[in-house]
């Protein structure tokens, strides 16, 4: 099988977490222990792409820019007329998505979003602090980041 150039392993920081750091302890509380060698089986996955939002924004955000593009799909949801061109580039795209699956559980939903907030805002930084900066040493999330212009703008006080 052939393993795409960024897929990489992280041996640092996270490595020392899981290993020798708090991570243990988690670990031991967990009834089934994550295997390393089971993430093999989803390597081909990271072949896989959205094709139609990869066309939307080569279409669309590389040629007009992320700020209007941004603004002409929020005028095609709120059903403004825009270009027919962009018109059918944002309903080709939306058409391939599902905006509510039938398994969806709204109370499970509303669940998740109670408990998330319980922690207020010491669970705000321990993802900024931890989660978020250690995403960004994941290769696989920097691409999404870079197109949407995100990591140009200056960071909020969050």
């Amino acid at each position: 099988m052939k393993i795409p150039e960024r897929y990489k392993i992280n041996t640092t920081s996270f490595s020392y977490y899981w290993t020798k750091g708090i991570g243990v302890k988690l670990l031991d509380k967990l009834p089934n222990k994550p295997n390393l060698a089971d993430a093999d089986q989803y390597i081909p996955l990271l072949y896989q792409y959205d094709e139609a939002c990869d066309r939307l924004v080569e279409h669309l955000h590389l040629k007009i820019g992320f700020t209007k593009g941004q603004q002409l799909i929020r005028d095609y949801l709120q059903g403004k007329a825009i270009e027919s061109i962009y018109d059918k580039l944002i309903s080709d795209f939306m058409n391939t998505l599902t905006i509510e699956p039938q398994w969806l559980d709204w109370q499970k939903v509303q669940q998740g979003i109670a408990l998330s907030q319980r922690s207020g805002l010491t669970g705000l930084i321990v993802l900024r602090d931890y989660c978020l900066m250690g995403g960004y040493e994941s290769s696989a999330i920097n691409k999404p980041l870079i197109f949407t212009g995100a990591l140009k703008k200056v960071p909020s006080n969050a």
